[in-house]
């Protein structure tokens, strides 16, 4: 018995499967149209022999050199840069503190004489107590001013590493420079606290009449270490202008005798100048031969 569903199939007519053939034929057979492709064909010979590697490795290092000539001309530039800035800073900072100079010694001057009679003020009531002010030797006076100088630069430039990049000698000067610099800071800051226990009696009582023995003794003491600092500060402002002349004028030998009062025999004065020359010239022996290595 035949499948009823079977029976539903109609078969298709010869005719319009071979139209069906025709069209799938005809739609086959339209031409792509598709890119070129690259015609590859295998080489006669091999490409790595030697010539080809060493053009290739010569490539590679000529690259290399190129990418790191290039490199270090811009750190280079960078560098030249960075030491002009410091330069630059450090110039600003020399007129500042050349400037500093004149004006610390100008109120040394000033002062030195003034804590001199303060000195002697102090003894005197030491030996009159109670004396009225009319009968002093002359009046008390504490008025002073503190010229620090600059190592703002300085300290920046030493704590990067440009200075690395200039010259040994260039960096030598400067150092010396500012250690000459960082010890009479050193040493204002110490005579400015002198100064202060000198007149600390005010504390209890404003009128240095009333001042025990106790207080006037602390104060004399302090008055006198304050001299001696001016003494030393006027010696190392006379070195620092005798190595750096830009630091003009330099101060008189005759400012700290004025201070210290002391007179030496002319000979052993003459002798210690004498080694002080030696030794400056070798020293510059020493760095001739070490700049013509």
């Amino acid at each position: 018995m035949a499948d009823p569903i079977d029976s539903e199939i109609t078969p298709e007519s010869a005719d319009s499967m071979k139209a069906a053939g025709a069209e799938e034929a005809g739609t086959s057979s339209t031409p792509e149209i598709s890119r070129p492709m690259l015609d590859v064909h295998a080489p006669h010979e091999s490409v790595h022999t030697w010539k080809d590697f060493f053009i290739h490795i010569a490539t590679i290092v000529i690259g290399l050199l190129i990418a790191v000539g290039l490199e270090q001309t811009v750190e280079f530039f960078h560098h030249r840069h960075q030491v002009a800035d410091v330069r630059e800073q450090l110039e600003t900072e020399l007129r500042i503190n050349v400037a500093t100079f004149r004006a610390q010694m100008l109120e040394m001057r000033r002062l030195a004489p003034i804590l001199q009679r303060d000195l002697e003020v102090l003894h005197f009531l030491r030996e009159h107590p109670g004396a009225p002010r009319s009968s002093w030797p002359g009046e008390l006076s504490w008025w002073y001013a503190t010229y620090p100088y600059v190592l703002s630069a300085w300290n920046a430039a030493h704590e990067s590493s440009v200075l690395a990049l200039m010259p040994r000698r260039e960096v030598e000067q400067r150092s010396a420079l500012y250690r000459s610099l960082a010890a009479l800071n050193e040493s204002t800051e110490e005579a400015t606290q002198r100064i202060w226990v000198s007149f600390s009696y005010g504390i209890r009582d404003e009128d240095p009449a009333h001042m025990t023995p106790a207080e006037l003794d602390a104060s004399m003491e302090a008055v006198t270490a304050t001299l001696i600092l001016y003494a030393r500060m006027f010696n190392l402002q006379w070195n620092l202008h005798k190595q750096f002349p830009e630091f003009s004028p330099g101060p008189d030998p005759s400012d700290w005798r004025k201070i210290v009062r002391v007179v030496s025999p002319e000979r052993d004065r003459a002798q210690a100048d004498a080694l002080q020359d030696n030794l400056k010239e070798e020293i510059e022996r020493i760095q001739a031969q070490d700049k013509h290595r």
